[in-house]
């Protein structure tokens, strides 16, 4: 028997929203937060960093301490962070 893939269609794509609210974020006091990570040289993780998954040899999504935060934002390798944001489908 042949497995089909299942795709969604865009109108189930268009009705996903983002979780609400800091808990969902991981943003309560001294923990860690899921972000999404470009970095401007191959490989590197900064520190307070650590990659979930890699998405590129400059892309990834990490879960990130505070003071990791802090210290990326003064560090010339990091390109840029976004908070990583679950998808759920609408109730």
């Amino acid at each position: 028997m042949r497995r089909r893939k299942l795709e969604p269609t865009k109108q189930q794509l268009s009705s996903l929203r983002p979780e609400r609210g800091e808990k969902a974020r991981g943003l309560e006091a001294g923990q860690p937060v899921a972000v999404i990570v470009k970095v401007k040289e191959p490989g590197y993780v900064p520190e307070g960093f650590r990659v979930r998954s890699r998405i590129d040899a400059c892309l990834f999504t990490a879960d990130a301490t505070p003071q990791g935060l802090e210290a990326a934002e003064h560090d010339p390798q990091v390109e840029s962070i976004a908070a990583a944001e679950r998808l759920e489908p609408p109730r």
